[in-house]
């Protein structure tokens, strides 16, 4: 079963040994709203996707589709 969105997004984070909150301020989205994208409760529009993509210096399909 192929991971979801929100788990490719914690494990990028986890890897490079960020919190939440480290990710969120670069990302400029709150701590709250990352951990309900991480827990696959809310998706993030395009724009918030570029983002968390760019602070994880990965792209955006890989975090939506497991493409890299």
């Amino acid at each position: 079963m192929q991971a979801s969105m929100g788990s490719r997004i914690a494990g990028r984070r986890v890897e490079r040994r960020w919190t939440q909150d480290q990710l969120a301020i670069r990302a400029s989205v709150s701590r709250k709203y990352l951990s309900r994208v991480e827990r696959d409760n809310a998706n993030p529009s395009a724009d918030v996707l570029a983002r968390i993509a760019a602070a994880l210096e990965t792209t955006m399909d890989y975090l939506s589709k497991g493409g890299e």
